[in-house]
C-alpha cells in the first residue's frame, strides 16, 4: 500500500512551498483499489488550505489491485523536502485554487461530495454509451465554489463524443449544496475517467 502512495508522492510534493508539511489520513478501498482521503491537516503552520487540497487530490491518484478486505487504512505525510523547493503548480487533475482567488474551503468535504456523486456521473456516461458503445476517456470538470455554497461557474472538457456527458455532469453538480467557501470563491478541477463495464 505504501508503495502506491510513494508512486504519487512526487506529484503531491509539487503542491507545497518550502517548509510545508501535510498529513493525510485515508484508506484503500478493497473493491476498487482506490485511495480515498478521509482527513487532511497541515503539519506546518504556514501550509495553506490550497496546498492541502492539492496534496489530497494528488494522493487520491494512488491505486492498488482490488482486494478482498473492505479497506486498508493508510496515512501519509508529505513535505516539501528541500528548503529550496518552489512549490510548482499542480497539474490539471488536481483540485487547486487559482492564484487570484483568495477563498478557502474544506478539501475533504468537497472530495467526499464528489465521490458520493460519482454514480450520477456514471449514469451520464452510460446514457451516452447507448449511442456509442466505444465511448471511453476522461472528462475534466472545472468549477468555482462561492461563499454561499453554490457553483457559480462550471465547464467540462474531454475527448470528442463526451460533450453530452460533460454537460450532464455539470448540470447535476450545479444542483448540489456545496461547502461554503470562506473569504472568496475557490476554483477546482476534478477528473472523471470512464470506460464500459466488463
Amino acid at each position: 500500500m505504501d508503495a502506491a502512495l510513494e508512486a504519487v508522492e512526487a506529484r503531491a510534493r509539487r503542491c507545497l512551498a518550502a517548509g510545508d508539511r501535510v498529513r493525510v489520513e485515508g484508506f484503500f478501498d478493497g473493491a476498487s483499489g482506490r485511495y480515498l482521503v478521509e482527513r487532511v491537516t497541515a503539519a506546518a503552520a504556514t501550509t495553506t488550505v490550497r496546498a492541502q487540497q492539492c496534496v489530497s487530490l494528488a494522493l487520491e491518484r494512488a491505486r492498488v489491485r482490488p482486494f478482498a478486505d473492505g479497506r486498508a487504512d493508510a496515512g501519509w505525510e508529505v513535505s516539501s523536502g528541500r528548503a529550496s523547493d518552489a512549490g510548482a503548480a499542480a497539474d490539471a487533475t488536481q483540485a487547486v485554487a487559482a492564484p487570484e482567488v483568495v477563498g478557502e474551503v474544506d478539501p475533504a468535504a468537497v472530495l467526499s461530495l464528489l465521490r458520493a456523486e460519482e454514480p450520477e456521473a456514471r449514469r451520464c456516461y452510460e446514457d451516452a454509451l447507448r449511442g456509442d458503445a466505444r465511448l471511453r476517456g476522461r472528462v475534466e470538470v472545472r468549477f468555482t465554489l462561492s461563499v454561499d455554497g453554490r457553483i457559480t461557474h462550471a465547464v467540462a472538457s474531454g475527448p470528442r463524443g463526451f460533450r453530452a456527458v460533460g454537460h450532464c455532469i455539470v448540470g447535476h453538480l450545479r444542483g448540489l449544496q456545496w461547502p461554503a467557501a470562506r473569504g472568496g470563491s475557490v476554483d477546482f478541477v476534478f477528473p472523471y475517467r470512464f470506460a464500459p463495464r466488463r
